[in-house]
């Protein structure tokens, strides 16, 4: 770091009103690249004479209102659903699939029914199928005519539908079968989730952005550990399991109804 040279950013010079420097700086890039821009410090002198009149009018608008502006209302309660879902969801059905399975003659897998080395092995086989999951999004929402929102649709009807078809495992090896299925497809979901929130806010409010929704994702988290602590033993039918899993399936329309794809789009 101390022997290289480092060069700010175009959209830092800019944001500091340092035009000049900006205008050398794409220049000097274009001539490294053998290329010819037309930039030049003018092509800026005369956007800043209407910077100035905005410049208050920008400054009074709350965060907030920059993120129901980006994503309008139905597209940022969308977004906030999703997030709640991906919190809650995958709590409870961990907890209640559980409970159904022992009542269909699959006893719960924990340290008293099976060896330590089961189950320490059954924690590493659904970590390892995590893995691949944001790998497997990063090249899916960058498949034309698939992009974020596709991709966010079809991960949740997937999710969804393995969720209700878990319900029939009859042995300890379908269940982790399925478990590390819907290990994937969380950890799958999540990344496309997070990367569509980053993209649909603007720069200066992405970080509150994210902290809200995460927020959103950390409380129904919250909410569906103190329900699992304190009725995860009263409730052995299927109803949650099938709640859950009928949740996904719809909240694919919530990601259908997002605002805008932002597949081949600049970042806001």
């Amino acid at each position: 770091m101390n022997s290289g040279q480092f060069y700010e950013t175009p959209k830092f010079l800019l944001a500091r009103r340092r035009d000049a420097e900006a205008t050398q700086l794409v220049k000097d890039i274009a001539l490294y690249n053998k290329r010819q821009t037309w930039l030049t410090e003018a092509s800026f002198a005369r956007i800043d004479s209407t910077i100035d009149a905005q410049e208050e009018q920008l400054d009074s608008k709350s965060r907030l209102q920059s993120l129901f502006a980006s994503s309008g209302n139905i597209g940022i309660v969308s977004l906030v659903l999703l997030w709640i879902a991906m919190g809650l969801t995958f709590i409870l059905y961990q907890t209640y699939i559980s409970n159904y399975r022992a009542v269909h003659g699959v006893s719960k897998v924990n340290a008293i029914t099976v060896t330590r080395s089961y189950l320490y092995s059954r924690y590493l086989y659904s970590a390892l199928c995590a893995i691949p999951g944001p790998i497997v999004a990063s090249f899916l929402v960058e498949v034309k005519g698939v992009g974020r929102k596709r991709t966010g649709a079809g991960i949740a009807v997937l999710t969804g539908l393995f969720m209700l078809v878990s319900t029939t495992s009859g042995s300890h090896g379908s269940a982790l079968a399925f478990e590390c299925i819907l290990s994937f497809l969380q950890y799958t979901g999540l990344a496309t989730l997070t990367l569509y929130t980053v993209e649909i806010v603007p720069t200066p409010t992405r970080g509150f952005s994210l902290g809200v929704t995460s927020f959103f994702w950390g409380l129904s988290g919250l909410i569906a550990h103190v329900v699992t602590t304190f009725e995860s033993t009263t409730v052995s039918g299927g109803a949650p399991v099938w709640f859950v899993g009928a949740l996904w399936v719809v909240l694919a329309g919530a990601w259908l109804g997002l605002p805008m794809e932002t597949q081949a789009r600049a970042a806001a």
